[in-house]
């Protein structure tokens, strides 16, 4: 929720921002270069949201592998203390 609440603050000032040099009598050289700036800030916004969504995403990914590997360490443990207790048993 959070990052939604980045994005549209972000939306709303650049709607802003755009509407101003809309109606305010400036150079066309100056508003061109603004309206570049507002997009280019525009475009970092959304890949600044995406990231930390991704990154999210890899961290859960990694929680979930280091789970699973986690519980076939302890599946291997099991197996070669009953191959033990069977190589033991082969003995006597």
């Amino acid at each position: 929720m959070n990052e939604i609440s980045y994005v549209l603050l972000g939306l709303i000032i650049l709607i802003i921002t755009a509407i101003i040099l809309a109606f305010t009598d400036t150079p066309q050289q100056i508003e061109d270069t603004d309206i570049n700036i507002l997009i280019a800030l525009g475009i970092g916004l959304l890949i600044m949201i995406l990231d930390r969504r991704q990154d999210r995403h890899i961290h859960d990914i990694i929680k979930t592998q280091n789970t699973i590997i986690s519980e076939i360490h302890i599946m291997i443990k099991e197996e070669k203390k009953l191959l033990e207790e069977m190589k033991d048993q082969f003995k006597e």
